[in-house]
């Protein structure tokens, strides 16, 4: 974001706008395709949540392939937003945040 042409620092509050106005677009998404959604954890910043996203028959997907067109659609959502699949540990691929570079 920039302010009179100068750049300026996102605040943590502008951070959690982002990520809150990205995360209503894909459950939105996601319902629109006929999935159900439930949240699970929040991050303790607010940039991040874990999606328990079910199919048509109530199925949990858990698979990252099965999540992986949902983490496309999140990352084109908003340039900060990363999804856990694309981590080369693939710990877990139900997690969807917004990249903090404040924090490491």
């Amino acid at each position: 974001m920039k302010n009179n042409m100068q750049e300026r620092p996102v605040s943590l509050e502008e951070k959690q706008q982002s990520f809150a106005h990205s995360l209503g677009h894909l459950i939105s998404y996601l319902c629109f395709m006929g999935f159900k959604v439930s949240l699970g954890k929040l991050s303790e910043r607010r940039l991040a949540i874990e999606l328990n996203i079910f199919d048509h028959v109530g199925n949990l997907l858990i698979r990252p392939e099965d999540l992986e067109p949902f983490g496309k659609y999140w990352e084109k959502i908003h340039p900060d937003n990363r999804w856990s699949g694309n981590n080369i540990k693939r710990v877990r691929s139900d997690v969807f945040e917004l990249r903090d570079l404040a924090q490491k």
